[in-house]
């Protein structure tokens, strides 16, 4: 959106097929059969976009000058986009192969798919004419796995939100740090492991800490048979399944939890908290991309049970103290990842890209 509105008419997007009422700039990557996926995967294609991209530029090149990619794992196709004069971004969202192998769902055929993402990926990071990071961490690690690329084309434009939208009907609400939340997948493999850490290291601080007298919402998609278990076992703990609108779901709350634990890249769940003005308790993995905040009193972060009680004694203080603390989180917010700020960063990023 951020390019669409800086170049109007002049940006297309080559997207899967999700339904037919699409816009016009909209050119749409037809779904592989069941077969077809186990099939390209054993000849190595991790995903659907390869070759339908290729028979695409070839019949559009004269079009085209620069292409964004959006993700590693589409590596294999950079050196045949930069073949055909066309000068190539990828945008990394996380360390894909950690991604991948915390999310699985699916067999990966003895290693296999691991080891076509990390190619596809290694290849994106070094042939790429510029790669953009959502978190300074993510670089890092790609360093680590990939090489040290010192030639300015790795870049950090974090992430933001897709419009400016108001805060009118937040500011000014009552922070009540009796009232906590955790939001996410309820079954994802990130949330699960983190919740056990949660529940084995860190809940115990809550009841301590408010001498039994609070309630801990637990909401999200679909929750699995450890998290009903979970809220079904303590009577602080209350389970909304599901939620139709989760900003709606969670406004009452005072603290905002974020327990997970692993996986890469940029928790965006951290982002419900933000930007409804409440403080938030996050373990460190999930800290990753929100560089800005850290040392914020308001922003904890945690990665045992001591640090957690620290986390959450820091915090409810903050609250006590600070009247206009909702306020004051939400300008941050905005201020870092709203639209307009995002889309600042990310064309100034992109700068030398497109000259």
């Amino acid at each position: 959106k951020a390019l669409q509105d800086k170049y109007p008419g002049k940006v297309d997007v080559i997207h899967p097929k999700v339904s037919d009422e699409v816009p016009s700039n909209f050119y749409l990557v037809p779904d592989f059969s069941r077969i077809g996926k186990i099939k390209g995967l054993l000849q190595g294609r991790v995903h659907k976009y390869n070759p339908w991209v290729k028979n695409f530029i070839d019949q559009h090149k004269a079009e085209y000058s620069h292409c964004f990619i959006n993700c590693g794992i589409f590596g294999d196709l950079v050196k045949d986009i930069q073949a055909r004069g066309i000068k190539v971004c990828v945008i990394h969202h996380n360390y894909e192969v950690e991604f991948q192998m915390d999310n699985r769902s699916m067999p990966t055929f003895g290693g296999r798919f691991s080891y076509f993402v990390r190619r596809n990926e290694r290849n994106a990071y070094r042939h790429a004419d510029l790669n953009l990071f959502l978190t300074n961490s993510d670089i890092e690690t790609f360093k680590c796995e990939y090489g040290d690329i010192s030639n300015g084309k790795n870049k950090v434009i974090g992430i933001f939100e897709d419009v400016d939208r108001s805060f009118d009907d937040v500011k000014g609400r009552a922070l009540s740090p009796r009232n906590l939340v955790i939001c996410g997948s309820l079954n994802s493999v990130q949330t699960v492991r983190g919740m056990e850490h949660f529940s084995t290291n860190c809940l115990p601080s809550l009841h301590k800490c408010f001498n039994e007298d609070f309630t801990l919402l637990l909401t999200g998609r679909n929750p699995n048979e450890y998290i009903c278990k979970l809220a079904g076992n303590d009577s602080r703990i209350r389970l909304i399944p599901n939620p139709e609108n989760m900003s709606e779901t969670i406004i009452d709350s005072g603290i905002f939890i974020c327990p997970t634990n692993v996986g890469g890249g940029i928790k965006l769940r951290v982002m419900d908290g933000l930007k409804l003005g409440m403080p938030i308790i996050t373990h460190k993995v999930s800290a990753r991309g929100y560089d800005a905040f850290w040392g914020e009193k308001w922003f904890q972060v945690y990665d045992d049970a001591e640090s957690f009680k620290l986390a959450l004694d820091n915090v409810v203080e903050i609250i006590k103290d600070n009247q206009g603390l909702r306020d004051e989180i939400i300008e941050s917010y905005r201020r870092y990842f709203s639209f307009s700020s995002g889309k600042e960063r990310f064309l100034s990023s992109i700068t030398s890209f497109l000259s």
